[in-house]
């Protein structure tokens, strides 16, 4: 095995805080909310890496402007969909009252809007009903499920964020009927006309996750939808993707609602939908084995059921009620379900091996990751040196010799940086 370092485009944002408060100005959030108004900011559960940056600064705008804003979870039936679990998701992220300054109102409870042409029922968050604006704040990139000029972001935060757990049922229950791109646009644009959404904040992420580019939408941009679109676009562009297209095993180190909405990207690993799909994707990967959780994901070990072995360490470890409601939720129980149990971790590698037609263990295509989303540092073996020899953004760090495990037999950490 040797260490791998992949080169990605350095495009951060060198002050975030000052772009969103560029981009308010912009356009003209004096002129959107008056004094006294009471402002739903809503927060999303993804993992993104400066949304309480962004928040903050919107806050202080708001407040400047004499409006009352306050904060909402706006993720469907994550946290296990109660109101406790979403509050403890945003507390992970830095968004809480005390760091903020503004009150954060968690609750499942949804009010009926009203009825889509097609007959979907459209819910949003009671508390956000009842204010005189919403404004929304989410990162913009592929979906893990579909393909669409819109796919995770705005147009998604307000059909199945701001729907809390009965809109997100019903989100995907129509959407196994109509199609998910045709009913979350179906949903949203209904949402669009009934609720006093004003702006939204999309927000996109590098190849390192940090964020790149912080973009104001008027309602009617959101509606539109074409600037989400071209937002998407780069969001794809950006994507840190796996250098190799075929590969016989990837070892996960950690999967999480805080890296992807299915615990490791689809995207990434070419295993995007149910299994009957994953034959023509690309790369294209014979085994994976997870290792284990994030902390912040709280237990769900959604995504899990992408993997092909795993130990008893990850299944310790899991909170199934919040796995199953996620699972049961968004009509993915293949997600959910739990890999080969393995005695420890070499076993897992030793049976991905030998049942993905591997006959020389010197000839295997490894790769492991720390996660999807943090793939700049990973592991490769000796077999996938020659295909990555040709590319410019590749370079060896070191050279590690054998796969190394420890007294128990599970492999030895290599990845010590943490995210921020």
């Amino acid at each position: 095995m040797v260490k791998i370092k992949q080169e990605f485009p350095n495009t951060r944002l060198p002050d975030v805080a000052r772009s969103v408060k560029e981009e308010l100005s912009r356009v003209n959030l004096q002129g959107l909310v008056s004094p006294g108004w009471e402002i739903a900011i809503a927060a999303s559960a993804r993992g993104i890496r400066d949304q309480a940056v962004v928040i903050k600064s919107l806050v202080e705008e708001l407040q400047a402007l004499g409006a009352k804003p306050f904060i909402f979870p706006a993720m469907g039936s994550h946290g296990g969909a109660t109101a406790e679990g979403q509050a403890t998701f945003l507390k992970g992220y830095n968004i809480t009252e005390e760091l903020l300054g503004v009150p954060v109102r968690s609750s499942i409870e949804a009010d009926l809007i009203g009825t889509s042409e097609r007959g979907v029922p459209v819910y949003a968050d009671g508390h956000a009903c009842k204010a005189r604006g919403i404004i929304l704040v989410n990162r913009i990139k592929a979906h893990i499920d579909f393909d669409g000029p819109q796919e995770s972001g705005l147009f998604k935060m307000i059909t199945a964020g701001l729907g809390k757990p009965i809109g997100v049922k019903n989100f995907h229950l129509y959407a196994s009927k109509y199609g998910y791109h045709s009913v979350m646009l179906e949903i949203a644009r209904f949402a669009l006309e009934r609720l006093p959404i004003i702006l939204g904040l999309g927000i996109v992420e590098n190849a390192h996750g940090e964020t790149e580019t912080v973009r104001a939408l008027t309602a009617d941009e959101i509606n539109e939808g074409t600037i989400e679109a071209e937002l998407l676009k780069r969001a794809k562009e950006n994507m840190a993707r796996l250098p190799l297209e075929d590969i016989d095993l990837l070892i996960v180190d950690e999967i999480g609602k805080d890296i992807a909405g299915s615990g490791l990207d689809t995207n990434v690993i070419g295993r995007k939908g149910e299994i009957h799909n994953w034959h023509n994707q690309k790369p294209s990967i014979k085994r994976i084995i997870v290792r284990g959780l994030t902390e912040k994901t709280q237990g769900n070990a959604l995504g899990m059921g992408y993997a092909d072995f795993s130990t008893g360490k990850l299944v310790d470890r899991i909170d199934h009620h919040q796995t199953y409601i996620n699972a049961i939720t968004a009509h993915a129980p293949h997600e959910a379900k739990i890999p080969l149990i393995m005695e420890n971790e070499k076993s897992a590698v030793d049976a991905a091996l030998s049942s993905g037609g591997v006959h020389k263990p010197e000839e295997a295509r490894v790769v492991r990751i720390k996660n999807t989303l943090e793939l700049s540092l990973f592991e490769s073996s000796e077999a996938c040196l020659h295909e990555l020899a040709g590319k410019d953004n590749i370079q060896i760090v070191e050279e590690l010799g054998e796969i190394q495990f420890d007294g128990e037999e599970n492999l030895l950490p290599i990845f010590q940086r943490k995210r921020v």
